[in-house]
């Protein structure tokens, strides 16, 4: 597999890499991070799935060949 990837490399032709993160449920719930906001946000400290509205899957998606 490295060895057709580094080819189509070499040819100059587009490489993908699919990122995916763990499955996050949807929802009011915590999550690390900052938020700019006047007054505090009141959110659920635990994801249960019942109070769910879906779950959702982080991913990110980036071209191997492009330099920067």
């Amino acid at each position: 597999m490295a060895q057709l990837k580094q080819d189509y490399l070499d040819k100059g032709n587009p490489v993908l890499s699919i990122d995916t993160k763990k499955k996050e449920q949807l929802g009011n719930y915590f999550r690390d991070g900052v938020t700019d906001a006047a007054e505090p946000t009141t959110v659920n400290d635990h994801d249960f799935p019942s109070n769910g509205h879906g779950k959702l899957i982080p991913h990110g998606i980036y071209d191997l060949n492009v330099r920067s």
